[in-house]
């Protein structure tokens, strides 16, 4: 897994926080124009866009920026001639992340969706990742939502590190089920929170939320849960949903490249 956390960012937002608050400032920045001095990233209009999305309040995104400028994922600009504007700029870090998870879901996208293997073939093009990185937010912020294609999930998606657990629960199928499992897999609350920087109470009080809304079932042992249909259903869903949007994201990029549109 590309999972990056810690118990501070945990503490400021969580899981589809940090998504939307780490492809942003992409999105501004590519599309930033040089005749614009309001164009670009900056820390005002990423807090107008958490909070307008409704991602999270502006004092939570000021605080999510403050971490990732820490952590060296964004920084400051070179100094423009208009002082009044503090432009930032994605460093080659956070780029280099994007990229890096973006290309493992393409993989994983081509494996039932074969077109995308002409994207993949054009993905280290110089026009892709702009390109892809707009297409991306372009759709979250015109509506775009994994949620709504599979609301069954919400209990998942709107908790911290609760993605992550599902997937988990995933992985840990046994060799020749089905995915998602049919049988019923061992989970460690205890391995779990220490890999997802959470507590063991909270994912505890998630897997036993999702026993009492008929997600999930015990099999014998605290530690033994099997997926139920509805969930199983939901998480084709949730994914198909992804393939999908990725699948626009990269047939935008891939228009970028062959017309040969450098951006950013």
């Amino acid at each position: 897994m590309l999972y990056r956390g810690s118990r501070l960012t945990n503490l400021i937002s969580n899981d589809r926080g940090r998504f939307v608050l780490a492809l942003a400032p992409l999105y501004f920045h590519f599309t930033r124009r040089s005749d614009d001095p309001a164009s670009g990233l900056t820390t005002s209009r990423l807090k107008q866009f958490a909070v307008e999305q409704r991602v999270c309040s502006a004092g939570r995104a000021a605080a999510m920026i403050a971490l990732m400028r820490w952590a060296g994922m964004i920084a400051p600009a070179p100094a423009s001639a208009d002082r009044r504007v503090r432009l930032l700029v994605p460093t080659d870090t956070l780029i280099a992340m994007h990229r890096e998870r973006w290309r493992r879901q393409l993989q994983a996208a081509a494996l039932v969706l074969p077109d995308l293997s002409e994207a993949l073939l054009h993905f280290d093009d110089p026009a892709f990742t702009p390109a892809f990185a707009i297409a991306q937010a372009e759709q979250y912020a015109s509506g775009f939502r994994f949620v709504e294609h599979a609301p069954e999930l919400s209990l998942f998606i709107e908790r911290n590190a609760g993605l992550l657990v599902l997937a988990s629960i995933l992985l840990a199928a046994a060799p020749g089920d089905d995915m998602p499992p049919r049988e019923p897999v061992t989970v460690s609350a205890a391995a779990l929170a220490r890999q997802f920087h959470v507590s063991r109470t909270h994912v505890i009080t998630l897997l036993r939320d999702a026993v009492a809304a008929q997600l999930l079932e015990r099999d014998g042992s605290t530690h033994r849960l099997r997926m139920l249909p509805e969930l199983r259903e939901a998480t084709e869903k949730f994914f198909a949903a992804a393939f999908l949007y990725n699948r626009a994201a990269a047939r935008a990029a891939l228009q970028a490249v062959t017309e040969g549109r450098i951006l950013g």
